[in-house]
């Protein structure tokens, strides 16, 4: 027979059994769990870790194509802007007018100047100029020359060449006066500069007045040349 105490140790094994058992399955259930979010939280991870190589792949890539199409494209030199063609210069040009001119030499037009404009500068034709032979309207570029023919002697009405053949100083050009021996293009010019300037000779002896013209000079010229 059992006695008080034994009967409350019995119902109290009774009544814990069950009681203890529970906790331990529940132990069981909550270490599952904790298990399954361990196992859970680590596939966040390395999804999240997978993401973020992949974003770093992504930038890495975008920062690479863009440096090679910055600097790795090859130089390529850009055609030059077509430019118009510069404007002539708005001066002068600088020719020579020889032959039955009044003042052969070096003379300087504008720049769109035409052979009349050079015979003009150079005092205008002579007389004897043939001009039929010459295009006055041609165009002139710098260091050009004009030469103003003269008409044969034979149709010259006596004005620079008279019957005996001597020049005439007061008629002839410089060109002219180039055919007597001694005279150059220099001092045949200062003698049609002179002639200008006096308004003609009136004797011989008005040559002395001629830079580089003296008495030795004016005695081999005096046989060859007339003043009317």
């Amino acid at each position: 027979m059992r006695t008080s105490d034994q009967r409350n140790d019995s119902s109290a094994a009774d009544i814990g059994g069950p009681a203890t058992a529970m906790p331990r399955s529940t132990s069981s259930q909550i270490a599952e769990g904790i298990g399954r979010l361990a196992g859970s939280s680590t596939g966040i991870a390395r999804q999240a870790d997978s993401r973020y190589r992949f974003a770093i792949i992504i930038v890495l890539g975008a920062v690479a194509t863009a440096g090679y199409l910055y600097y790795g494209q090859p130089n390529v030199a850009e055609p030059p802007t077509p430019t118009q063609a510069a404007a002539p210069d708005a001066g002068t040009i600088t020719v020579h007018v020889s032959g039955a001119v009044a003042r052969p030499g070096l003379v300087e037009i504008p720049w769109s100047g035409r052979v009349a404009d050079a015979i003009a500068a150079a005092g205008g034709s002579m007389p004897t100029a043939d001009l039929t032979t010459l295009n006055l309207a041609a165009s002139l570029r710098d260091g050009e020359q004009v030469v103003v023919p003269q008409v044969s002697r034979a149709s010259i009405s006596g004005t620079s060449y008279p019957s005996d053949g001597r020049v005439r100083l007061n008629a002839a050009s410089a060109t002219e006066l180039e055919a007597i021996p001694g005279v150059g293009p220099v001092l045949a010019g200062r003698i049609v500069a002179v002639r200008e300037e006096r308004g003609g000779f009136t004797t011989l002896e008005d040559l002395l007045d001629v830079a580089g013209i003296g008495e030795a000079k004016l005695a081999a010229m005096r046989d060859l040349v007339v003043v009317p």
